[in-house]
C-alpha cells in the first residue's frame, strides 16, 4: 500500500465497493445514494477522517472513524458485513450533531447466535439495573463514551441502575450481532425504550473487566 493512502481514501474506497449502505439519514441506499444523503460521508466537508480502531474478523469488519471539521467533532462506527450475498455496510452514529431528534430504527434483526460470556453478562446486568453484577464486571476507572459525553465506570453503573424520573432503571438491551477480537467486542444491538432504536457498543475487556466503551447511537430516550 502506497504510503500517502489515507484513512479518508480507505474508507472512500471501502464504501464506495458496497452494495448497499445503510446509513441513519439516508436509509438502506446504494453508495450514491449515501454519497448524496449521508451527513458523514467522509469527503472534503470534513477536515479531518480518521480511522481510531478496527475489529476485523471473516464475517465483519469493524471500524471506528472520527470525523472533525471547525468545532464538530462525530464519531461513527462503521459495520462492513460480509454474511449477506452482497457486501452491506452500516453506519452508526448520534444524528443530534445533525439537529436530529428522531432515534434510529432499529435496522438488523438478532443473528440467534449465543452471546460470548462476558457480553452475555454486561447484557444481564444492564438489562436487569443489577448494580452488583455491574460494578462487578465494570472496573471503577473504565472510560465510557456516548452521545452524553464521557463518564468512568462508577457513573456508568450509577447511570444505568438508579430509577429514571419516567420509567425504570436499566436498559431493554437486545444483542443482534457480535464482532469479536481476543478480548474486544463490537455489539450491534437494539434498545427497546420507546421507540426503540438501533446502535452499536464497541467493548474492550480486560481481566473480565469492561475497561472501555464506546457507544454509537441516539438520539436516546427512556
Amino acid at each position: 500500500m502506497a504510503d500517502d493512502v489515507t484513512d479518508r481514501d480507505l474508507l472512500v474506497e471501502r464504501l464506495a465497493g458496497q452494495a448497499w449502505i445503510d446509513d441513519p439519514f439516508a436509509g438502506f441506499v446504494d453508495p450514491d445514494g449515501a454519497r448524496a444523503a449521508s451527513p458523514v460521508w467522509p469527503d472534503a466537508r470534513w477536515a479531518e477522517c480518521a480511522i481510531t480502531g478496527r475489529l476485523e474478523t471473516a464475517e465483519r469488519d469493524v471500524w471506528e472513524v472520527r470525523l472533525t471539521r471547525d468545532d464538530l467533532a462525530v464519531p461513527v462506527a462503521v459495520v462492513f458485513d460480509a454474511t449477506a450475498e452482497d457486501a452491506r455496510a452500516r453506519l452508526y452514529y448520534d444524528k443530534e450533531a445533525f439537529h436530529s431528534t428522531e432515534p434510529r430504527r432499529p435496522v438488523i434483526a438478532p443473528d440467534g447466535r449465543p452471546l460470548p460470556v462476558l457480553v452475555q453478562r454486561y447484557r444481564d446486568a444492564v438489562r436487569a439495573a443489577d448494580a452488583p453484577a455491574l460494578a462487578a464486571l465494570v472496573h471503577p476507572d473504565a472510560v465510557i463514551i456516548g452521545p452524553p459525553g464521557r463518564i468512568d465506570g462508577v457513573g456508568f453503573v450509577e447511570a444505568i441502575t438508579r430509577a429514571p424520573a419516567v420509567g425504570s432503571p436499566g436498559v431493554p438491551l437486545e444483542i443482534c450481532t457480535v464482532t469479536s477480537v481476543g478480548t474486544r467486542y463490537a455489539a450491534e444491538f437494539i434498545s427497546w425504550r420507546r421507540p426503540p432504536h438501533a446502535g452499536i457498543g464497541v467493548y474492550e475487556f480486560v481481566d473480565d473487566l469492561l475497561v472501555a466503551a464506546r457507544l454509537y447511537e441516539g438520539p436516546v430516550r427512556r
